[in-house]
């Protein structure tokens, strides 16, 4: 059997019970069934050399934990936030609680990045003048004074958009708002990026 396929059959074994609230999220651990994992996983995974590591979400925050008998729980705090037409879990104060598995780029933001720097390269042909470039581009000045900030993004914060490393929710407004601070490390601070690491 397959790593994969084994982790996943005593994930269910024992998560006994998940609660999710407005402003909650509860699981219940069978604590029993945790200690038969350790004692039979090793049995059952003896080809681990030869097996590719398992990535899986990371979780942001330290769940409150309570233990009774044999049941932990694990409480995590939570807000429920519409993002994209999707409705996503985030902390309380709206940032990522995990860190997706397989990340990925976001084609609007990967797009307007791409977009705003293209633009600010064509900028010298017009005398560094946005209204007559965004005459010739076809498009509406307003559009080119809210994306050419995307130019001014530190390295960290573009490799985290570009290659898809972004907490979910971090929109595109939000890079816009944070392309007005200069200095990088405010940018970083900012969006909450000093603890992601950069593959």
């Amino acid at each position: 059997m397959k790593k994969a396929q084994v982790r996943d059959r005593w994930l269910r074994e024992f998560i006994g019970t998940v609660y999710l609230a407005p402003d909650k999220l509860t699981i219940q651990l069978n604590t029993a069934q945790i200690e038969a994992y350790k004692a039979q996983v090793p049995v059952e995974l003896n080809d681990e050399q030869t097996t590719p590591e398992i990535n899986l979400p990371t979780c942001l925050y330290q769940p409150d934990i309570e233990k009774r008998g044999q049941q932990v729980t694990l409480s995590l705090k939570i807000q429920i936030k519409k993002l994209d037409h999707r409705r996503i879990i985030v902390s309380p104060d709206g940032h990522d609680l995990f860190m997706p598995e397989n990340p990925g780029p976001k084609n609007h933001i990967v797009h307007a990045i791409g977009q705003a720097n293209h633009w600010h390269q064509e900028l010298a042909k017009y005398d560094g003048s946005p209204i007559r470039l965004a005459r010739h581009m076809g498009v509406s000045k307003s559009m080119v004074h809210k994306y050419l900030p995307l130019t001014q993004l530190s390295p960290r914060v573009l490799h985290l958009a570009l290659s898809g490393q972004l907490p979910l929710s971090i929109t595109l407004q939000n890079l816009i708002k944070t392309a007005n601070f200069l200095d990088w490390q405010k940018q970083v601070a900012y969006l909450r990026l000093d603890q992601i690491p950069v593959s």
